[in-house]
């Protein structure tokens, strides 16, 4: 299932929502009256951007697998502190963010996987003697499964995108299901 593009113009268009329901730590500690702004050209130029399957370097899922979904999306915000911050979807280049930004960098995985168990939560990577670990929250959206009149009814409008996500997922193969969720 190759999603990313779609998935990184919701995240623009609806990032202070996909917070608030996924991740509401985070939602709580953002000053969402200043805004917040893109910099995936920022991330472009470090390697980064939207990506499906494979890829190289450290991982801590399983990046080769069919329908593994990718999307690493770089956005700015401001702390309740009034700290300018940086918001990574995904993880895999948290370092470079940091060295070229010098701003602290907070971490988000969504899982949009079709295995319940599957839940990482930490990076880790360990070559010569030197050890970086890195321990993030992760937001399951099959979690969300079986909560389709939860979901329709929530006035968070990134609910209606997990309850798209979760409708075609279950219709996948089936083009008859997937028209009737349409």
């Amino acid at each position: 299932m190759q999603t990313d593009s779609p998935w990184k113009e919701i995240l623009d268009e609806f990032f202070p929502d996909f917070t608030r329901m996924l991740f509401p730590e985070l939602f709580a500690a953002v000053e969402w009256s200043r805004g917040f702004r893109s910099l995936d050209k920022e991330l472009a130029g470090l390697g980064g951007g939207s990506r499906s399957g494979g890829g190289g370097g450290a991982r801590s899922g399983r990046g080769g697998n069919k329908g593994t979904l990718i999307v690493d999306t770089l956005l700015s915000v401001y702390g309740r502190d009034g700290k300018d911050m940086r918001v990574l979807v995904h993880k895999e280049i948290h370092d470079r963010i940091f060295g070229k930004h010098m701003r602290p960098v907070v971490s988000l995985a969504v899982l949009a996987d079709s295995d319940m168990e599957w839940r990482p939560s930490e990076y880790e990577f360990r070559f010569g003697g030197c050890r970086v670990r890195l321990d993030y929250p992760v937001a399951k959206l099959l979690d969300f499964r079986g909560r389709d009149d939860e979901l329709l009814a929530s006035s968070n409008r990134f609910a209606i995108v997990v309850f798209a996500y979760l409708k075609a997922r279950e219709s996948e193969g089936d083009d008859e299901l997937m028209f009737a969720w349409k």
